[in-house]
């Protein structure tokens, strides 16, 4: 087995949608970056991190409500992106019609 195939088998996934039922925008964090999102009211937002399998309890991604926001904590050597649900199912849709 390469040492790609063995990082591919023990990388993790996780994939997570927030959604904001507030009248109002809050503030989502992605830590430990600090980098700031904002969820409008009644939008919502896909998180994906991953990483390489780690030991419990710091192998996961953590998601927290606070009065600021929402935080979003990935684990060590862990990438995570944010995105725009709309946004995605926009570009698969755009996609199928041109296939």
């Amino acid at each position: 087995m390469t040492l790609k195939e063995w990082q591919t088998l023990s990388d993790q996934n996780f994939s997570i949608r927030l959604s904001n039922t507030h009248k109002h925008r809050i503030n989502v964090y992605l830590e430990p970056q600090g980098a700031v999102y904002q969820l409008g009211s009644n939008k919502k937002l896909r998180v994906d991190a991953v990483g390489p399998t780690g030991v419990a309890p710091n192998n996961t991604m953590e998601v927290e409500s606070s009065e600021s926001g929402v935080n979003d904590w990935g684990w060590c050597g862990s990438g995570v992106t944010v995105r725009d649900v709309e946004e995605i199912a926009w570009f698969q849709q755009s996609k199928q019609r041109n296939h």
